[in-house]
């Protein structure tokens, strides 16, 4: 098993757990929660803190979108260890493409919401 993979199996595993409890409370995690590689994006960090960021667009049961959970995974590409626990972010938009563009540009570790029509942090 890749390391991508290797990160990709433990997401799923350690998420899991949450993802039933928002199935049970009657909303519906599209992509899976925490998301799947081919929707995220890794740009950031050194190859021993590496950051990639998945999203998963959370809807009540009759399909109406809430917003997009991000998850922040940070990885390391030269061993296999997570150097920094996994963080959990709300976004509003719900659509693909402005999704990519926040998750992209917008910086979760600033103190003060990003906004202005581009999207926004909360934690």
């Amino acid at each position: 098993m890749g390391g991508d993979s290797a990160y990709g199996f433990f997401c799923l595993k350690l998420f899991e757990p949450l993802v039933a409890e928002m199935v049970r409370a009657g909303f519906v995690p599209r992509p899976v929660f925490p998301g799947t590689f081919p929707q995220s994006e890794e740009h950031w960090g050194p190859w021993e803190d590496r950051e990639r960021r998945f999203w998963s667009v959370i809807r009540q049961e009759n399909g109406q979108p809430l917003g997009t959970l991000v998850t922040r995974v940070h990885h390391d590409h030269t061993r296999l260890r997570l150097p920094r626990p996994p963080q959990v972010f709300v976004i509003h938009e719900t659509d693909p493409t402005l999704i990519s563009h926040v998750i992209t540009h917008a910086d979760p570790d600033r103190e003060d919401p990003i906004d202005g029509g581009k999207g926004s942090y909360e934690r």
